[in-house]
């Protein structure tokens, strides 16, 4: 009797010890799903953090490339502007003239107006009476009718048209024409009661012409620096020119100034006579 009460003990403890047991197994197996969870959780953070950095840095390179393209095309369209407005031709637009007896050619604008000399012939007594004979184109005359300024390219015949005092009212500077170096003259000429003194003049300050030369020639013995056009010009064959600007009763303008640059600048040399 006493030996079957201790089996029975024996075997309740043993029980007892097994559902412990399998107590311990199943906390184990919640703690070790737990574990993994966490884990899954904490790498999906991480990776959808770094996810959310590299699409993050994607879209900043993004945006910094499409500035960098922004900014080429900014520059590419300033050094297209720049290239345009750099090879404008000053001469767009502009007239071509050829002289029919002398021929040169120059350009002129549209808008100017070209007189071409006609020929004059004179007989014996009308050369007395200061007739000049001279083929057609000897006098060409440019002329910008709203200011009535003009550009005149004068075939010589050895008489001097004008004369200026180079110590008060003269200066001249570089200019190249004909292919060559010369001079371009600038005449100053003080004007008074509507006359205009253009020797001498010691208030000279007004551009009253300028001129295009290759050097200037004295040619009053009884003034050092009085100069005459005649023979300061020559072309290959040694024909005399005279190339003047005149600036009329509205004075002197700087854009018609510019504009006889650009004329004289496109002439090309006389053929010889």
């Amino acid at each position: 009797m006493q030996e079957n009460t201790v089996n029975t003990v024996q075997m309740s403890q043993q029980a007892d010890h097994r559902k412990g047991s399998k107590t311990i197994i199943i906390i184990l197996g919640i703690l070790v799903i737990l574990a993994l969870l966490a884990v899954t959780a904490f790498t999906a953070y991480i990776y959808g953090k770094n996810q959310g950095q590299e699409e993050g840095k994607d879209q900043k390179d993004d945006t910094q490339q499409a500035d960098d393209d922004h900014t080429s095309e900014t520059q590419t369209s300033s050094t297209t502007t720049t290239t345009i407005s750099e090879s404008t031709d000053p001469y767009e637009g502009w007239n071509t003239y050829t002289n029919p007896t002398y021929g040169y050619t120059l350009r002129y604008p549209q808008d100017w107006e070209l007189d071409d000399s006609e020929e004059v012939e004179c007989n014996h007594s009308e050369s007395e009476e200061g007739c000049y004979p001279k083929e057609r184109g000897t006098t060409m005359t440019i002329t910008n009718p709203e200011t009535d300024n003009s550009l005149i390219i004068i075939y010589e015949f050895g008489y001097a048209s004008y004369a200026f005092d180079s110590v008060n009212n003269f200066n001249e500077e570089d200019f190249i024409f004909w292919g060559k170096e010369g001079k371009k003259g600038y005449v100053y000429c003080s004007k008074t009661n509507q006359e205009v003194n253009c020797i001498g003049s010691e208030n000279a300050t007004e551009i009253n012409s300028v001129f295009y030369y290759n050097e200037l020639i004295s040619k009053a013995p009884d003034c050092t620096t009085c100069y005459y056009p005649e023979g300061n010009l020559k072309d290959s064959c040694e024909d005399s020119y005279e190339i003047k600007g005149s600036f009329g009763i509205g004075g002197y303008i700087k854009e018609d100034d510019d504009k006889f640059d650009l004329i004289v600048s496109s002439l090309t040399e006389p053929e010889c006579i």
